[in-house]
């Protein structure tokens, strides 16, 4: 699903407060402010992926607010990913500030205040993802906002290149092959915050990783099993409770977000399968552990910023 939104066919006088408009219903409720005399011009086109949204904006010189008033006024938490096309953009928030140039991307947070600046005309891609979702991946988002992931790394550069290929493709990708794209530009993302040295976690040591890797076996092959709880993975692997947690410190997610993340993402991948098409939402849900369709309904929002059924419409479309 597509939409353009453009202030070329606006009377001058009217292109900013357009522009407002435009910039707070794709994004979130901001304040904008040129930087230039002359006529203001601004495009936008935005893309739809399961759980995501992707947009390609190209605009004058302007500086951008989420103002603690704009943030009252919309209760939704995501984090906003720019990657930089053309001129230069700095993002501030937390005290900190990214100045990014073209391949250079950096990430922030709709739930505090924060400035986007642009001197010169300039072209860039947001992503926005709700923010259950990212931490599924990546815990340490709050410790990297405006904080650059430079062009020359590598992961940064896959980013770049796949947030680009998927603009393209977007509206030709349905079913499967969106939730997998969806997945692929996330775990990018994820990968990508990761290099930066405020968020690494100490390395699990090599029986560590062991243990992590029997824990984690045995939970996805107990997935559907809805009595799966984390003394009965312990007992099954031989350690405490208490160890189990342990090891999951230098991991992204506890023992139990762990167990329901997995489970979320099977059922995201049967809600977009056309071969799944007419078995209930509620049926994907029991077949992965859940066991109360309300419940499951409300974590999969607060994960994904979406009901099961939006995920659905959104990846099969009719």
């Amino acid at each position: 699903m597509k939409g353009v939104f453009s202030t070329d066919a606006v009377a001058s006088q009217d292109r900013v407060a357009y522009w407002v408009d435009t910039i707070c219903s794709t994004y979130v409720q901001l304040e904008c402010e040129p930087l230039t005399q002359g006529p203001f011009a601004g495009h936008v086109v935005k893309h739809a992926l399961p759980g995501l949204e992707l947009s390609q904006v190209r605009a004058s010189p302007q500086r951008v607010y989420r103002s603690p008033r704009g943030i009252a006024r919309s209760g939704e938490r995501c984090f906003i990913v720019s990657v930089q096309v053309k001129g230069r953009g700095l993002i501030a928030q937390d005290g900190r500030e990214a100045l990014l140039e073209p391949g250079d991307f950096a990430i922030y947070d709709s739930a505090r205040p924060y400035t986007l600046s642009f001197s010169e005309a300039f072209e860039e891609r947001c992503l926005k993802v709700h923010e259950g979702r990212l931490r599924e991946l990546f815990k340490g988002a709050d410790q990297v906002t405006a904080t650059k992931v430079s062009r020359s790394s590598g992961v940064g550069r896959l980013l770049a290149q796949t947030m680009g290929a998927a603009c393209q493709q977007a509206d030709r990708l349905e079913g499967v092959a969106s939730g997998a794209v969806s997945d692929a530009i996330l775990s990018l993302l994820a990968g990508g915050l990761s290099t930066l040295s405020a968020s690494l976690p100490a390395a699990p040591s090599a029986l560590e990783s062991y243990h992590l890797g029997r824990i984690r076996a045995f939970i996805a092959q107990n997935l559907g099993d809805g009595d799966l709880t984390v003394d009965r993975i312990a007992a099954h692997v031989g350690l405490s409770v208490a160890h189990v947690y342990r090891l999951f410190k230098s991991q992204t997610l506890s023992p139990s977000e762990y167990l329901w993340s997995e489970r979320l993402a099977r059922c995201r991948q049967d809600l977009s399968d056309p071969t799944l098409r007419r078995q209930s939402v509620s049926q994907i849900a029991f077949r992965w552990g859940f066991n109360d369709a309300s419940h499951f309904s409300r974590a999969f929002r607060q994960h994904h910023g979406m009901s099961p059924l939006a995920w659905r419409r959104q990846a099969l479309p009719a």
